[in-house]
């Protein structure tokens, strides 16, 4: 009897293997045709900052392989001074310009947009970044401690509370990847974020 149970323990985890080898599709209700607002002004240290954009899509179901973008829409945004900056879109992509742009820190803006008869609005101050103190990197990234990985680090404000939203964003990388962080914990000391990917290689960019 003894010479069997090998043997049976073998079969057993040859078939819990090919059985996560599976592909399952679930069954999911079709997505409501929502109004997908991607918006946010971002000025680069070093430069003017007067060109940004807003990307107007549809909601997509989780298996649909293309995106339907929304054209014809009314795209502006205002500072507390009453100048308004509008918003004009490249025909047919759903991707609203404006080349006049002024960033001014501190500074509170109101996004409109006009839509199939509905208006959107939201209203944001632009607020300031730490500048990131140094950067490191390694190749014991990852979950397996495999991939090469890159690490940033920046100062947090012990004056006040404070939210972090970090953007990665590389070539192989379809969409950017997004992480946020509160200085819960950290008031006042270093904090640091890091990105590792299988597919990061030395002399990419990121």
């Amino acid at each position: 009897m003894n010479y069997f149970k090998p043997i049976l323990v073998f079969l057993c985890t040859m078939t819990l293997f090919t059985s996560c080898q599976e592909v399952v599709e679930v069954d999911l209700d079709p997505a409501q045709p929502l109004l997908v607002i991607d918006a946010g002004i971002q000025w680069t240290k070093g430069s003017k900052g007067n060109q940004q954009r807003i990307k107007l899509t549809k909601l997509a179901d989780y298996y649909a392989s293309e995106i339907t973008v929304v054209s014809e829409a009314v795209v502006s945004v205002s500072n507390s001074k009453g100048m308004i900056f509008d918003f004009i879109e490249t025909p047919g992509t759903g991707e609203y310009v404006c080349t006049n742009f002024v960033p001014i820190l501190g500074e509170t803006y109101q996004l409109t947009i006009i839509v199939d008869g509905q208006t959107y609005s939201a209203t944001e101050k632009l607020v300031s970044v730490p500048e990131i103190t140094r950067i490191e990197q390694d190749e014991n990234g990852g979950f397996l401690e495999d991939e090469m990985e890159v690490t940033f680090f920046y100062t947090d404000d012990g004056n006040e509370e404070n939210f972090y939203l970090t953007k990665f964003d590389t070539d192989f990388l379809p969409y950017p990847e997004y992480y946020t962080i509160s200085d819960d914990f950290n008031q006042g000391n270093e904090m640091f974020e890091n990105f590792s990917h299988e597919d990061l290689a030395v002399g990419d960019s990121v």
